[in-house]
């Protein structure tokens, strides 16, 4: 089985394929169209993705989920973006099988650093569950937090693979 895991975004996607169980490529990809948050963007950031994927059986999503109280961050209208997003992405792959996950299901409450410098405890993770070999094929970006979207991409694979 060939699995892709992806972490959604709107202007890029942490992406991790698997095959036979182990991780062949882990990256970022960015969308080549920045206009805004729409249907044409999200289209344009699922065909970059599954060009870098290639042909695939499985496809495993972390979908948007809002929180209620301390936990909530931000506009949960932007939720929506990420929304479509994974609907192109699943929409493209439409006759492979789809596991989604919402954040609390794959990584418990675990929240991102605010700053740069600070760990991730979800990084950390993922690097003590891939072997020496899987770890060399990961393409971490420059960006710290685009290191965050590799590491959960990864991390939702894992899930999808019962290796978390």
């Amino acid at each position: 089985m060939t699995l892709l895991s992806v972490d959604p975004g709107v202007r890029g996607c942490g992406v991790a394929l698997f095959s036979e169980q182990k991780l062949v490529n882990a990256a970022y990809v960015k969308n080549s169209v920045a206009e805004s948050c729409g249907p044409k963007e999200a289209l344009a950031l699922a065909v970059a993705v599954a060009t870098w994927s290639g042909p695939i059986n499985a496809l495993a999503l972390e979908v948007p989920q809002t929180y209620k109280g301390r936990a909530k961050r931000g506009d949960a209208n932007d939720l929506i973006s990420l929304a479509l997003v994974d609907g192109a992405i699943a929409g493209i792959f439409e006759r492979v099988q789809i596991f989604s996950y919402f954040p609390s299901q794959w990584k418990g409450q675990v929240p991102k650093p605010k700053r740069a410098g600070e760990d991730y405890i979800i990084e950390a993770r993922v690097r003590k569950r891939l072997s020496p070999d899987e770890l060399e094929r990961v393409n971490w970006p420059n960006a710290w937090k685009l290191c965050m979207d590799v590491s959960d991409a990864i991390g939702i694979g894992l899930t999808a693979l019962s290796r978390w």
